[in-house]
């Protein structure tokens, strides 16, 4: 396949395979840092009754119980900013352990979102 035509995932991919154990000791510290990040925090289904439209007198029927909306409601989660401080530090020690041509490919994908 045609380097110009790949995703950026299969690019970075091909390229963590050209890794010394260096720098792929350096990617497996970033990955399981940018997981841990990425994963949604203790998180809980609200479950709310739909709201009466304007339309609707406080007269009527209550809204129909089977009728609701769901809310995803993030909690709080304390450790989240040095979390993002230590995502951010592994993937300067990423950076810094990448070969000179590694690097510069990394970047270059990183670019293309």
């Amino acid at each position: 396949m045609d380097t110009a035509t790949r995703r950026p995932d299969e690019l970075l991919n091909a390229l963590i395979g050209e890794f010394s154990k260096t720098e792929r000791a350096a990617v497996d510290k970033f990955e399981g840092l940018e997981r841990a990040y990425s994963a949604p925090p203790l998180t809980t289904i609200v479950e709310r009754p739909r709201r009466r439209s304007p339309h609707e007198s406080t007269t009527t029927a209550a809204p129909d119980r089977k009728i609701i909306t769901l809310r995803l409601e993030k909690k709080a989660y304390p450790g989240l900013a040095e979390l993002k401080r230590k995502r951010e530090e592994a993937l300067q020690g990423l950076r810094s352990a990448l070969e000179t041509t590694h690097r510069q490919r990394f970047d270059e994908i990183l670019a293309l979102g």
